[in-house]
């Protein structure tokens, strides 16, 4: 469900309507797991439409979900998709604490270890901890190879780097 919300980002209206009908299969067999998706979907795609009020409804709904079913892989998306919201909310405390979730969830999974430790620097930026973020950002460069994580956190480390004053470091990041 939610690999349906991801790929058919071009084209947001069918995305919608299969998610739809995943809820409505949810509500009428009472599966917590699919509800789950179902919500998470929604909410990623609420989030890639810019809608990040529904978006966080959406993904808390998941969360609750989620959680009733101690499905911890469905909490980590949930609580990262909430990670997402709450910075663009400009709530810090929140966004830092859902992305420490979100880590604790992921622990042992390196590719997605790598994408939290970047939301989790991102928060940590934006909340004024520049240290704590380029410590998050070196973790997250040992985890992952992959160009779309890497390029950023690069960016991102050599920022934090410089607003720590961590001259040396800004040197071995170029």
């Amino acid at each position: 469900i939610l690999i349906i919300a991801q790929t058919l980002q071009p084209c947001p209206a069918l995305a919608q309507l299969d998610l739809a009908m995943v809820r409505g299969m949810a509500e009428r067999s009472g599966d917590l797991e699919l509800e789950a998706r179902s919500a998470l979907g929604t909410g990623v795609v609420a989030q890639r439409r810019g809608n990040y009020p529904r978006a966080r409804e959406c993904f808390e709904h998941g969360l609750l979900c989620a959680t009733r079913q101690g499905n911890r892989d469905l909490e980590a998306i949930a609580h990262q998709g909430l990670t997402i919201t709450a910075m663009i909310a400009d709530d810090y405390d929140g966004a830092l604490r859902h992305g420490w979730e979100t880590l604790n969830r992921v622990a042992g999974n390196s590719a997605r270890e790598a994408e939290a430790l970047v939301n989790l620097a991102n928060a940590s930026m934006a909340a004024g901890y520049p240290r704590a973020a380029l410590h998050a950002l070196l973790r997250c460069l040992k985890h992952s190879t992959e160009h779309r994580v890497v390029v950023p956190a690069l960016g991102n480390a050599a920022l934090a780097a410089a607003r720590c004053g961590e001259s040396g470091m800004l040197e071995i990041l170029g």
